[in-house]
């Protein structure tokens, strides 16, 4: 699905199906269903995360995800939303997996920009536009 955002300002067209964002994350003590403590950060940025690519996914961007040490629930649950999802190593550094999830995203075909970030600090100002 590639929906066209066109700025009558620049008239430049904006298709988001070029764009992968690639990310990683690392959340082994989230676990699934309402957030039992304000001190349980895997729980709250996982959720982050998944809302993250659900936005991203829903408004046709390509989403990579590069995951270590995340329970199988969560590794699940973000499968489950047509990401790219790749297994680290338990020994990988966090700039290799920053690597990995570009590396990834530059071979999806189309894609022309790469936007890395960290999934709970997603992009507002692109995934709040409809």
């Amino acid at each position: 699905m590639d929906t066209e955002i066109r700025r009558t300002d620049t008239e430049t067209e904006f298709k988001p199906g070029k764009v992968a964002i690639a990310t990683t994350t690392s959340y082994p003590g989230w676990y699934p269903g309402e957030l039992k403590s304000t001190e349980d950060t895997d729980k709250v940025r996982g959720d982050l995360g998944l809302e993250m690519a659900r936005k991203a996914i829903d408004r046709g961007f390509n989403v990579v995800v590069a995951d270590k040490d995340s329970p199988k629930e969560l590794k699940q649950r973000f499968s489950e939303l047509a990401v790219r999802f790749i297994s680290r190593d338990r020994d990988d550094t966090r700039a290799s997996g920053r690597k990995i999830a570009v590396g990834q995203a530059s071979s999806i075909p189309g894609v022309r920009v790469i936007i890395r970030t960290e999934p709970e600090k997603y992009l507002s100002l692109i995934l709040s536009r409809k």
